[in-house]
């Protein structure tokens, strides 16, 4: 039986966490006409996002203001334990001391909510982009454990490969 590739071939699974159901909806909606390239699952609740951890979950995109736990909250509750999930922060009101905190606490990237339509576009090459680069990491760091006695590179006999 072969065994499976590590790095995932099909759509990207991308949890978002709004409280705001219209932002929700238009979020997935939107994500998913992405030529078949995301898998949207939304929640309303942020606190309902450490139920889901343990899932094939690739990236977070939380928006800021919730009533039980903002997202930088929630961003070090998760880095807590997945520390290499990327997390795209989106709010309401751009401060740059949230962002700035934000990013100090491992924050992938963050957009304004008042941008997005506009930005849609780069925020779904964003969350491709950061997540081909964490299966290419994921891929490299197995293809190691998996080599137990490690790689060996041996000249070339044929000298003849190196002549122009």
């Amino acid at each position: 039986m072969a065994k499976e590739s590590y790095i995932k071939k099909d759509s990207i699974d991308v949890l978002h966490v709004d409280d705001n159901n219209q932002m929700r909806t238009l979020f997935q909606d939107s994500l998913e006409q992405v030529d078949g390239a995301f898998t949207v699952t939304s929640v309303g609740d942020p606190v309902a996002v450490l139920d889901r951890l343990d899932t094939d979950i690739e990236c977070i995109v939380s928006d800021y203001e919730m009533p039980t736990m903002n997202g930088l909250e929630l961003l070090r509750a998760v880095s807590a334990d997945r520390p290499d999930l990327p997390f795209i922060l989106l709010t309401g009101k751009g401060s740059e001391e949230v962002a700035s905190e934000a990013i100090s606490a491992g924050l992938t990237d963050y957009f304004r909510k008042s941008d997005i339509a506009q930005q849609f576009p780069v925020l779904a090459q964003r969350i491709e982009n950061v997540v081909e680069g964490e299966r290419a990491e994921m891929s490299y760091r197995e293809l190691f454990k998996l080599s137990r006695r490690g790689f060996r590179i041996k000249p070339s006999r044929d000298r003849s490969v190196y002549r122009r």
